[in-house]
């Protein structure tokens, strides 16, 4: 399994999200936009336990039903969980994931090829 950094990981989140790198970005007040329209010059930061809990909730909200199924089985084993542990613990522990636990998980269901 290819071992990809922080920025590697936050790149594909803000890619999957929508973001995209304007080509002659010299030219531009900003550097990145998004599908919105909204500009900035440095990505959220997706894998921060610091940035706002709503990035990271709206990736969650684009994720289909068959994705979620898939998100919910690659966070269990980011987090590390055996299945075979009391419920209520295991549960406790995916709620308390952190954001790059979060993000892995997401990017593990919806580009898995990164990690390959």
């Amino acid at each position: 399994m290819k071992t990809l950094t922080d920025s590697d990981l936050n790149l594909a989140m803000a890619e999957w999200m929508g973001w995209y790198k304007i080509h002659g970005a010299e030219v531009y007040e900003w550097s990145w936009m998004n599908k919105n329209g909204s500009g900035c010059n440095d990505l959220p930061d997706y894998l921060s336990d610091d940035s706002p809990r709503r990035l990271l909730n709206e990736a969650e909200a684009r994720l289909t039903k068959e994705q979620q199924k898939f998100y919910f089985e690659a966070l269990k084993d980011v987090v590390d969980i055996d299945s075979d542990e009391f419920i209520s613990k295991w549960m406790l522990e995916l709620v308390g994931a952190s954001a790059r636990q979060r993000t892995i998980a997401i990017l593990k269901t919806v580009k898995p090829e990164i990690f390959t």
